[in-house]
Parts: structure tokens; sequence; C-alpha cells
């Protein structure tokens, strides 16, 4: 009868340690879970400036629900325009600045290029980006986030063509010319 009730309550034991083991385990991922719901949420792609539009603009985005802070990004390889050497210079210096706090809701949109001229660049130029985004949360660092930006997706769209904005540019600039 003693070796039934030990092993009884060796049972019972090995119960309740694997009951308090999976209870730690689902408290651990709900206070993840509820601290990752309060935390900023920081993106950065590269898109059409609006839907009709021909240029070709880096966001940074913040859809969290709290401020960002000492926001940081990193783009690989460093990112290209075919407008001139200054917008390379402020693509580069953007991407190195550090963003002292976004808050919620908060969008930056840096011009980058027209999507006509950048996939007709003569050599090509990347059409994939891999950014790295840093920031600070109301509890210290968040994790880390990767995207990979493929703008292999844009050229049959509408991105494409010219806009009628930038064919009646052109044919003004002729006629003054002549």
């Amino acid at each position: 009868m003693d070796r039934l009730s030990l092993a009884f309550a060796s049972a019972a034991l090995l119960v309740s340690i694997v009951t308090t083991v999976v209870g730690y385990k689902q408290l651990s991922l709900s206070r993840r879970v509820r601290r990752e719901q309060l935390e900023p949420y920081v993106i950065v792609d590269i898109s059409p400036r609006a839907p009709e539009s021909q240029m070709l603009c880096l966001s940074v985005e913040n859809l969290g629900p709290t401020v960002a802070r000492n926001v940081r990004l990193q783009i690989e390889p460093p990112l290209r325009s075919t407008l001139d050497s200054e917008r390379e210079e402020i693509l580069r210096r953007v991407v190195g600045r550090t963003i002292p706090s976004m808050p919620p809701g908060r969008k930056i949109i840096y011009n980058m290029d027209l999507g006509h001229k950048y996939f007709a660049a003569d050599p090509p130029l990347p059409l994939v980006y891999r950014a790295t985004v840093n920031a600070d949360g109301p509890f210290g660092a968040v994790e880390t986030m990767t995207y990979e930006m493929d703008l292999d997706v844009w050229p049959e769209t509408a991105i494409h063509s010219e806009t009628v904005v930038g064919q009646l540019k052109e044919i003004a600039k002729k006629l003054r010319k002549g």
C-alpha cells in the first residue's frame, strides 16, 4: 500500500511540475505579446509616392502604438538614383542619420527616383534592397527588424510609364527652346 501511495504521490508531483512549467511558459508568452503590443513598429519601404505618381520614394513609418526613439536604418546595397549624384548623397545621409523620435503614425518620405528612369538605367540599378531597422521603445531596445524591398514588382505597373505631368514638362521645355 505504501508503494502505491508513493507512486501516486510521485505522479501528482510530476503533474504539478509539468503544470507549473507550462503555466510559466504561457505567462512568459503572454508578457512578451503584451510588451510587443506596446512597442513601436517601424517599417521601411520603397514605393510610388502616390498611385498615379512616377516618383519612387523611400518611406519610414511607425505603425506601432508608441513613440519610436533613436531610429537607425541600414540599407544594403546603398540606395541608388538616376536623378543625380546629389540625390544619392542625400539618400546616404538620410539612411545614416538617427531619427530622434517618431510618434505613432508618423511617416517620413524621401524622393528617390523616377520609375521609368530607374528601371531603364544602363547599367541597371539594384532591384533588391535589404533594410535593417533598430529603434528604442518604452521598454528599451525593440527587436531588430529586417525588410527585403524588391523593386522588381513595379516595372509592369503604371510607374514604368511617363505621367501626363512629365509629358507636359517635356512639351513646355521644347516650346521654350523653340
